[in-house]
């Protein structure tokens, strides 16, 4: 007597299986976004411009939106911790006008809502 086995094969195992077997299709992309940038100057001064480049991040379904805030990490109320927006784009420059540690957080969303989006942290210490 043969009995079937139904067994749980992972998605990309059983699309590799569908290609060997001469099964071609077209799978969903279903990457999330990768936030990645880069600061030209990590310990700026206090109303020097600062240049913010996201270029590196990776993001699947276009067009895809990049947003900029920064928050003081050391503020314990709530609404500081939403930050302040500093610009969009996958390039920006930003000034601070008071010193201290700076948090950066850059935010990719895909223009797919089902892809979601991804954010990247970074600290930047202002100088006077």
């Amino acid at each position: 007597m043969l009995r079937a086995v139904r067994a749980h094969v992972p998605l990309a195992t059983a699309l590799a299986s569908s290609v060997v077997l001469g099964l071609a299709f077209a799978a969903p992309a279903v990457a999330l976004p990768v936030a990645r940038f880069k600061v030209d100057r990590p310990t700026p001064r206090v109303n020097r411009v600062v240049t913010f480049d996201a270029t590196a991040s990776l993001c699947d379904v276009p067009p895809c939106s990049y947003s900029w805030r920064w928050y003081r990490p050391t503020t314990p109320t709530d609404f500081d911790r939403l930050g302040t927006t500093m610009g969009v784009g996958p390039i920006i420059q930003f000034a601070w006008t008071t010193t201290g540690p700076k948090n950066v957080v850059l935010t990719v969303t895909a223009a797919n809502s089902t892809h979601g989006r991804g954010s990247a942290t970074k600290q930047i210490v202002v100088r006077p």
